[in-house]
């Protein structure tokens, strides 16, 4: 495989590389894969490690918290304050120390990287991904990258993630099933958001992701949490095989990742449950 390599210094001298036929590099660790498997072949590689400003900031706003293309894994998870607890969970399982410390939070949403584990945080949470491009800014659900209900266009530079700020009463939670061991492949995550008033839920948000096989957003599950104070016996797990579809494959059955999927969905909107209790 050959490309041109490129290394700007700005965010305007990389737009201006960008088209069909590119790729853009940051930390690698999503990817310098897809490289390898031949799922990528760029004729362009635009690398924007040297690109300072803003794409190197994370930024404690009002509204979100912005996350800029340049931002480390580790970094995210050393800065990013308290309430994102869903986020940092998802960060501390992707890959190793060596990955984090490398990889970019951006990254995996640009490539809608499969193997890690954002894609159900960014449904669940409701996260956008900024586009910039020649022609301007463009904001996009960051779960639709994940879906493929949305693209980056090939003359889009995903600059940026926002994480909603946590509203009053909520809370999130992350939970998955490895494979083998801690920080080795998944078999299926889970991310929950739940917003307690008085004790009741008032508004509840539950995303599944398995790797090779998509990712759902468990709507009638979430909405069957409204209105009651969320113990376990109002967690309606059953519905969850309605709601993402699961074959077998060489890791797992079906049956054993729908089995961990009802067990993940219990445990992860409880400990939301128990989260949002402590939040005034």
């Amino acid at each position: 495989m050959t490309f041109h390599y490129h290394r700007p210094t700005t965010t305007a001298a990389a737009l201006r590389l960008l088209g069909p036929g590119s790729c853009v590099l940051a930390g690698g660790q999503s990817l310098v894969p897809a490289l390898r498997r031949r799922e990528r072949r760029p004729s362009h590689l635009v690398d924007i490690a040297a690109v300072r400003g803003e794409l190197g900031s994370v930024q404690v706003r009002s509204d979100a918290l912005a996350v800029g293309a340049g931002v480390r894994q580790q970094e995210l998870v050393d800065r990013a304050p308290a309430g994102h607890d869903a986020l940092v969970e998802a960060l501390r399982r992707v890959g190793n120390h060596v990955v984090r410390r490398n990889g970019t939070v951006v990254g995996i949403v640009a490539h809608a990287d499969p193997g890690c584990q954002l894609a159900a945080v960014c449904g669940a949470v409701g996260a956008t991904a900024v586009a910039e491009s020649l022609r301007g800014v463009r904001r996009i659900p960051a779960w639709d990258l994940f879906r493929a209900a949305a693209r980056r266009r090939p003359d889009e530079l995903v600059t940026g993630l926002e994480f909603p700020a946590p509203a009053p009463g909520s809370a999130s939670a992350f939970r998955q099933v490895s494979l083998r061991r801690a920080g080795g492949p998944h078999l299926v995550s889970v991310a929950a958001r739940i917003v307690l008033a008085d004790g009741w839920c008032t508004d509840a948000a539950v995303a599944a992701a398995v790797p090779g096989q998509g990712c759902a957003a468990l709507t009638r599950t979430a909405d069957a949490l409204v209105g009651t104070r969320v113990h376990a016996e109002d967690i309606a797990t059953e519905l969850v095989e309605g709601e993402i579809a699961l074959v077998d494959d060489g890791f797992a059955t079906a049956a054993y990742r729908y089995h961990a999927l009802r067990a993940l969905v219990r445990g992860t909107v409880l400990v939301a449950r128990s989260r949002a209790e402590g939040v005034r």
